[in-house]
């Protein structure tokens, strides 16, 4: 890494942490607690507005989630809420049932040029999403990552479909705990103002971001079994595979995809990060007067109280 690419890599990560110390300093120097009431009080929600009394729910793609529709209780509570929905969920009939507010999809191949000339899995899925997208005819903001914003698969929609809404977030994360300039109040601070954000090692870690910065108060997550360690393999060849398997799927044959760039190793570490996460947004979002209920049953999911919709 040359010199000036080491500054400014260096200097973006630790400015925003040196400025919260300096905050502190501030305060005890000084007294100024506006400043940091200021800071405090600054939320990016990204020009979305929400009702605080009114309950949001984050739809994941496990394939139990298809049975979890099914239920009366369940789809009465989902009637009365606020939708999130993800990847490829408009490829289900539910999609237009539910008539979802926020579709989120933050998985960097969807501004991959590359991936989407030649990768036919990639290509089939964006283009299958895109085609549903276009026949919306309810208001829907769908959430991208920042990095997206110059191109991806779904940017021309707006211009022949007005009900649609791009709105783009800032998914960078840092350890923000073994950086310099470090305070616990930090970490949640610069997640509220989306300079961070947890690590986004799968999009329901995003939604439930999202969700909370925008303002929910009760957040329910549903179709989040998060046991791809059950369908993870290495073949004859050394070469690790996941049975990859949602609820928008036609059929339920085995989905084997291979991930030449990884081993086992990375895998876990990848899928313990995805836990961490849980646990951060855990905590910020009693930070943030927030609460968050798995309501999917089974889950590997141990960070968030359990509830079960069907009985409410």
């Amino acid at each position: 890494m040359g010199f000036c690419k080491f500054i400014k890599k260096t200097s973006r990560d630790i400015l925003p942490l040196f400025l919260c110390r300096e905050v502190d300093k501030l305060e005890k120097v000084f007294k100024v607690r506006k400043l940091k009431n200021m800071a405090a009080n600054f939320t990016q929600n990204w020009g979305v507005s929400c009702n605080a009394n009114r309950n949001c729910v984050v739809l994941g793609n496990a394939p139990l989630i298809k049975n979890e529709l099914k239920n009366e209780h369940i789809k009465k509570f989902l009637n009365n809420a606020d939708v999130i929905c993800v990847n490829g969920f408009p490829l289900m009939r539910n999609f237009f049932e539910l008539k979802p507010k926020y579709y989120i999809y933050l998985d960097p191949a969807i501004c991959d040029k590359e991936a989407n000339k030649n990768d036919e899995y990639l290509i089939k899925l964006n283009q299958s999403v895109k085609s549903v997208i276009e026949k919306v005819d309810w208001k829907l903001n769908i959430i991208l990552p920042e990095i997206a914003r110059d191109w991806n698969v779904l940017m021309d929609i707006p211009k022949s479909n007005p009900n649609i809404n791009l709105i783009y977030i800032n998914t960078r994360h840092i350890d923000i705990n073994s950086t310099p300039f470090y305070h616990a109040g930090h970490k949640n601070l610069l997640y509220k103002i989306n300079m961070y954000s947890p690590k986004v090692q799968t999009v329901l870690v995003g939604c439930l971001y999202f969700a909370i910065n925008v303002g929910y108060k009760s957040i329910y997550l549903m179709g989040a079994e998060n046991s791809w360690f059950k369908y993870i393999g290495v073949d004859e060849n050394n070469q690790l595979y996941i049975n990859d398997k949602h609820c928008y799927d036609k059929d339920d044959k085995e989905n084997r995809r291979y991930l030449p760039d990884m081993t086992i190793a990375e895998e876990l570490q990848a899928e313990v990060s995805v836990f961490k996460s849980y646990e951060d947004l855990e905590d910020y979002s009693k930070y943030m007067g927030a609460k968050i209920y798995n309501a999917t049953n089974p889950s590997a999911i141990d960070a968030f109280e359990r509830i079960d919709l069907s009985k409410l």
